[in-house]
């Protein structure tokens, strides 16, 4: 199912007893620049430790490369940016049993892992026994997870005002009139108001898993010109015709009502008024998909346009510029909302390429083996007519971790980039 392209499929055996690979490497393994992995304890200051200060980066195990094993034993990411490729594949290089596994190679233990410098000149061979405690590496120690419960409690832990620039962690995409937002909406329309007066807005999305379209509205009222409509998503869902009229009207009337559920309406809908179905008319007529598909196969086209009308929020036009902070694990509905504000007026994407994914999945359980497998049945695109599975989304503002950010001891994507805004 990786090979497939598909971010958000799967297929997998809940409950499998018979998954023994439960070995694991005595530290945790984090991701560094680009194709690096370095191993790290957490200490009491919710902080990381290296694990060997003159040797960080683990390079090979038993004689394997580290990037060789991990490419050759994940098959989930194979179609993912290679970005979040990397990030995903270092964090779990920890299952270090599993990998050898799927990857097809004996495990013997104790590992001879070699470790190098950070500079590549030199390395060491350290025998390393296998445990079966787990220990995984956080992004920023614990701070994503304490923003994840700030949406559901004390939320106010969710906004900064620094240097004059009004910072909203949104780590997960919550659903406006939700029970499960917890009033996050009536708040962040407060905040907005507070931050009226400031030079510059950040929308820090990284580490997002997804949910749903709903805070894209939002934005799109402050953000987006109603008189300047702004196309911001194609998409058509999987309608293959069958010999039978009565599965074909159904299939076609949940695809509606699903791709209308993430705002998403086909191009001569009446729901567009006057000026949106002139944007749609001009935007249309030069978009490309990068993707062939079989049209008699997919529904016409949908798109999304920014304001999304539904949000009649009391807002009022941020001018001044957005930033929208992202990374390798910025997925779904997050990485959507990444996508739709690419090239916006005033916006721009900082951070890293998102893991990016947009699909209207399903998930079914077959009866007799019990396999539960997941699929898409939509293919979305960016305005630039590249899907958002397998490609992401490129940042205007490159912004890469240093050792310290990913030690936990700061946060050098959000300090580099306050830096450039109070640069300018």
């Amino acid at each position: 199912m990786g090979y497939f392209g598909d971010r958000h499929s799967y297929v997998r055996i809940e409950d499998d007893s018979r998954n023994t690979e439960t070995l694991f490497l005595p530290f945790a393994t984090a991701p560094l620049q680009d194709s690096l992995v370095i191993a790290v304890m957490p200490n009491k200051q919710s902080e990381y430790d290296l694990v060997y200060e003159e040797f960080p980066v683990l390079a090979s195990i038993n004689g394997v490369d580290v990037s060789e094993l991990l490419q050759r034993a994940d098959y989930r990411h194979q179609k993912a940016p290679k970005e979040a490729k990397w990030y995903r594949q270092a964090m779990t290089l920890v299952y270090i049993e599993a990998n050898f596994h799927l990857a097809g190679i004996p495990f013997t233990s104790p590992l001879e892992c070699v470790f190098k410098d950070l500079a590549g000149t030199k390395d060491t061979l350290i025998a390393v026994t296998p445990t079966s405690k787990r220990v995984l590496w956080n992004e920023l120690g614990d701070k994503m997870e304490k923003d994840k419960k700030s949406l559901f409690g004390d939320q106010e832990g969710l906004f900064q005002r620094i240097d004059d620039v009004g910072i909203i962690s949104i780590p997960e995409m919550v659903r406006e009139g939700n029970d499960d937002s917890k009033g996050f909406y009536d708040l962040l329309q407060k905040k907005m108001l507070e931050y009226r007066d400031t030079k510059a807005l950040i929308i820090d999305v990284r580490n997002n898993p997804g949910g749903r379209r709903h805070l894209i509205g939002f934005f799109s009222q402050y953000f987006s010109d109603p008189d300047y409509p702004w196309v911001a998503n194609v998409a058509v869902a999987r309608e293959t015709p069958l010999d039978n009229d009565e599965y074909n009207d159904r299939m076609r009337a949940l695809n509606r009502d699903q791709l209308n559920a993430r705002f998403l309406y086909q191009w001569d809908s009446p729901y567009w008024n006057e000026q949106e179905r002139s944007a749609i008319d001009q935007f249309i007529t030069s978009f490309e998909p990068k993707l062939a598909f079989d049209s008699g196969d997919f529904s016409s086209p949908h798109v999304m346009v920014l304001p999304i009308r539904e949000f009649l929020v009391d807002s009022y036009a941020y001018d001044k510029p957005v930033y929208i902070l992202a990374n390798e694990r910025s997925f779904s509905a997050a990485s959507v909302l990444v996508a739709a504000f690419k090239g916006h007026p005033n916006v721009k994407i900082a951070g890293v390429k998102v893991d990016g994914s947009s699909g209207m999945s399903y998930r079914t359980e077959l009866p007799n083996s019990k396999l539960v497998y997941r699929y898409s049945r939509m293919v979305s695109f960016q305005r630039n007519g590249l899907t958002l599975d397998g490609n992401g989304v490129e940042p205007d503002i490159l912004l890469m971790r240093d050792l310290d950010h990913v030690l936990a001891r700061h946060d050098s994507q959000l300090d580099d980039l306050l830096k450039i805004i109070n640069d300018q």
